[in-house]
């Protein structure tokens, strides 16, 4: 884990333009599935006070001992001392949730009215676009832009277009504000050989026909993973 940290604690730190002035400083901000703690540490950077809530016993264990502060519990049986967040987080997980619907329940209990939910997801219409493509003759290009971004299978429990995730956040008592299109975090890899590193760049530019910098509406995000951010209805 030590040894991926660093690659992760960089990824999250690009995020601030997208992310770091949606809340004002002193934010009570809560990352369901918060693995390594590398977002807790980039939250702290940018003046929130965030706590992990994550049901893996190592990954709790770690990033305590970098001196986060994080829950090892589901997030049914979290619960905030200070009333409830402005904000929830839940960039590593969501595709893998049993039941999804009940997770946005929860948030929607966690959040204050007007409380900010932001959802990273595997697009699934990005790898069945270029599944389709890999049958129809492009297949060198289809592979490296799906396997950069751990696609060439869909390793995960549920796969979700904007569109069906948008819907799905609405039934929950979210409003969608804006999306991002994102690829995968990091490559889960201490060392690479410089032509992958070459290579992997180069899909994460070509890959986003939309820079990250601009934000879209929510149905529209195309990217290999899509980010969407919502707001909790009063």
């Amino acid at each position: 884990m030590a040894h991926l940290y660093s690659k992760y604690l960089a990824a999250f730190r690009e995020k601030a333009p997208l992310y770091r002035e949606l809340l004002e400083p002193g934010a009570d901000v809560i990352e369901l599935g918060s693995h390594f703690g590398a977002f807790l540490q980039t939250a702290e950077e940018w003046n929130w006070r965030p706590i992990g809530v994550d049901i893996g016993a190592y990954t709790s264990e770690f990033a305590r001992a970098r001196g986060f502060t994080v829950r090892h519990q589901a997030i049914s049986e979290f619960s905030l001392r200070r009333s409830r967040g402005d904000a929830l987080f839940i960039w590593n997980c969501f595709e893998q949730l049993e039941t999804p619907r009940d997770t946005l329940v929860e948030a929607h209990r966690l959040l204050k009215p007007h409380g900010l939910l932001v959802v990273r997801v595997p697009n699934f219409g990005f790898y069945a676009n270029w599944r389709r493509r890999m049958s129809n003759g492009s297949t060198q290009t289809a592979m490296r832009r799906l396997g950069h971004n751990n696609l060439l299978g869909f390793p995960y429990r549920f796969g979700y277009t904007a569109p069906m995730l948008t819907r799905l956040l609405r039934q929950c008592g979210f409003i969608p504000l804006l999306g991002h299109d994102a690829n995968l975090i990091t490559m889960p890899f201490p060392a690479m050989r410089r032509w992958v590193k070459r290579e992997y760049s180069a899909i994460k530019k070509d890959g986003l026909r939309v820079r990250r910098e601009r934000a879209r509406d929510p149905e529209t995000v195309a990217g290999p993973w899509i980010e969407i951010v919502s707001r909790r209805a009063a």
